[in-house]
């Protein structure tokens, strides 16, 4: 891989968590168009270096690559990632200059937990102007995942949703429309890669 310029910061620390972003930029100074990256793991795993090959290799192309923590299930029910994401995107705009951001070239890529995170941090960002969203198999409508899982469920779909929100959707139904991208559908989003 291309040599790139890395840092690792910490954003905030709610409840006493150390939360961190992995920066990756091109190794010339500049202002870069940015890809802020939110990893998979059902909500309840995962770190900010996961996927950092990757990270490194869209640095070196001309990138700013921003890849941002939150907090996990079951421990931390939604809608607390998406707080987490949204204060990530806060200090990424406070610290553009530091980072080498161009704010007016932002874009969202998340994988599964981190793609649902993305989209429903996209579709209603009044924090940073984004203007895409790359979705890896992120879920989109939670109660119809929970009724209707996967078979094979290669991870326990239903169990993973109750640590996720804190039961099942008869339970909770206005937190699992709310956590559902599907729903924050409308005119005017940014465009978005589905894979």
């Amino acid at each position: 891989l291309p040599p790139v310029r890395h840092s690792s910061v910490q954003f905030a620390a709610p409840a006493g968590v150390p939360l961190t972003l992995e920066i990756d930029r091109p190794m010339q100074q500049g202002i870069y168009p940015t890809l802020v990256v939110i990893y998979g793991g059902a909500w309840r795993s995962g770190s900010p270096k996961s996927n950092s090959q990757f990270n490194q290799y869209l640095a070196s192309q001309g990138y700013t690559v921003i890849a941002i923590d939150y907090r996990h299930a079951p421990q931390y029910h939604f809608p607390t990632q998406l707080t987490d994401v949204e204060t990530a995107l806060q200090f990424i705009r406070d610290h553009a200059a530091d980072y080498e951001v161009d704010l007016n070239r932002v874009a969202l890529l998340g994988r599964s937990a981190g793609a649902h995170l993305a989209m429903l941090a996209g579709y209603n960002s009044e924090i940073l102007p984004i203007r895409a969203v790359v979705d890896y198999y992120g879920p989109v409508d939670l109660a119809k995942g929970y009724y209707d899982p996967p078979r094979p469920d290669p991870i326990d779909t239903t169990s993973v949703l109750e640590a996720l929100i804190g039961g099942n959707p008869k339970e909770y139904p206005d937190l699992y429309h709310q956590a559902s991208p599907i729903y924050a559908v409308k005119p005017g989003l940014p465009p978005t890669l589905l894979i």
